[in-house]
């Protein structure tokens, strides 16, 4: 089973930087918005479902491939 996911909690991920830097390589600086804290008790998927995250479907897939070949 994966470490990661789209339905880790956002603050699991962005306690590891390799999870932060595959997060910022589609939302750059998304570790450093004075908001992300708002977002520590969300899934991952929850997050960039919302329209602000300017994310397609297909972006999010891509992410959650990448997430859990972390392994």
């Amino acid at each position: 089973m994966p470490k990661f996911s789209i339905n880790t909690k956002v603050k699991e991920l962005l306690m590891d930087p390799a999870a932060v830097a595959v997060l910022e390589s589609y939302v750059p600086n998304l570790s450093k918005q004075p908001q992300i804290k708002m977002a520590y008790g969300m899934t991952c998927k929850t997050m960039l479902g919302f329209p602000q995250s300017g994310l397609s479907k297909e972006q999010i897939a891509e992410i959650d491939k990448k997430l859990q070949e972390l392994g």
